[in-house]
């Protein structure tokens, strides 16, 4: 989706872009986040072993 709105320049290509860009990002942060978190708890299970 991102590519595509690259190879056109209208107003609402544009907006999709910064929409797509800025959904993307913050998906990503929030994975990060849950994994980080998982592997947390994870690695305190592994030390009780």
């Amino acid at each position: 989706m991102i590519a595509v709105g690259y190879r056109v320049n209208s107003v609402r290509a544009i907006k999709s872009r910064i929409w797509a860009t800025k959904t993307l990002k913050e998906l990503i942060i929030k994975e990060f986040v849950l994994d980080d978190k998982r592997l947390k708890v994870n690695k305190i299970r592994c030390m009780k072993c």
